[in-house]
């Protein structure tokens, strides 16, 4: 009897799953902007050694694309580019990333996956606000896991709410003197996104 119950809910799962070669491919977008000048100070980020407020924003958008090698498994490619600019003085850091998973789908709404994950940020100065600071570039691996639910909207496109947390591993620094070492550093993201499915 046992036998059969299982039999019966892998079969369910499967149905309800993705045929074993179809790619998904979609993109998570995030945008943040901090606008303060009301003359309160409270919660006003402000440039340290100046009396000037700063004013961010954020922008981020993460492609994705899998390809299913079972109708309940995919590999997974991430890929990353977020820009974050004082704009106020124009400073900017840039991340960019690639990441490689897989992904368990448990249905067609819900998935959990992990894998690893490198990110490159850049710090590029445009004015002396930050002192006597150079450019220069830090390279982070991670640990990714991550997961998410689908709300179908059309056919194979979906709604895709992605939430990821990234364990930090090492940490290189390329500026006057280059150095490596481990970093202890966690990051949690909460995105959304479309997916479709082919």
């Amino acid at each position: 009897m046992t036998k059969i119950i299982l039999t019966i809910s892998f079969l369910t799962l499967a149905i309800c799953q993705f045929q074993s070669g179809t790619i998904s491919a979609g993109s998570l977008f995030h945008f943040t902007t901090v606008m303060e000048g009301d003359g309160n100070s409270n919660g006003d980020l402000i440039v340290i050694g100046t009396n000037a407020k700063m004013y961010t924003s954020k922008f981020a958008i993460k492609p994705t694309l899998n390809y299913f090698l079972l109708p309940f498994l995919s590999v997974d490619m991430i890929f990353d580019y977020t820009k974050i600019i004082e704009t106020t003085k124009q400073d900017a850091t840039i991340y960019s990333g690639l990441g490689i998973g897989a992904s368990y789908y448990i249905n067609q709404s819900i998935y959990i996956g992990a894998g690893v994950f490198k990110s490159t940020r850049k710090l590029e100065y445009n004015s002396n606000s930050l002192g006597s600071a150079t450019d220069y570039k830090v390279i982070a691996k991670y640990n990714n896991l991550y997961g998410g639910y689908l709300v179908p909207i059309h056919n194979y496109i979906f709604l895709d709410l992605n939430c990821s947390y990234l364990i930090g591993l090492t940490e290189e620094q390329y500026s006057t003197t280059n150095q490596s070492a481990g970093i202890n550093e966690t990051i949690f993201t909460f995105t959304v996104g479309i997916k479709a499915f082919f």
